[in-house]
């Protein structure tokens, strides 16, 4: 029988990734990163140029679990349907407005009364219309 190593770590949502995070563990490409980041379509913690500054040889910024994953889309979009950066951006804005109005869709149907059952169903009320 083979045993598999794997390493695992809880992740928090305040724990905070370095660029050699995203680019070892995560598997995203530092270059696209940078890229990203300078085209605005990713931020890190504290802005560009600001605190949060990884200190070591892996870039500047550190990331929150959320923005790594939308790392890992914004990469995949570039790499697999060949988008520019600034391609990338206006898709995951795009993305982010669906599952906005999906939310809103949602709340708005959790709002409306039960829908009755077939053959339940009230009868509609009858408005005449004048005619010619």
């Amino acid at each position: 029988m083979k045993t598999e190593r794997i390493d695992a770590g809880w992740l928090e949502e305040h724990y905070l990734l370095t660029m050699d995070d995203l680019g070892d563990r995560w598997g995203i490409d530092t270059a696209q990163l940078h890229e990203l980041i300078a085209h605005g379509v990713l931020e890190p913690v504290g802005g560009r140029g600001g605190r949060g500054g990884s200190g070591g040889s892996g870039g500047s910024g550190r990331f929150s679990l959320e923005t790594a994953a939308v790392a890992q889309v914004a990469c995949r979009l570039q790499h697999d349907l060949e988008l520019d950066a600034h391609a990338v951006g206006v898709v995951l804005e795009l993305l982010q407005r669906v599952r906005s109005l999906e939310d809103e869709l949602i709340r708005l149907r959790a709002r409306l009364p039960a829908e009755p059952a077939d053959g339940d169903a009230p009868e509609a009320d009858v408005i005449p219309l004048k005619g010619p």
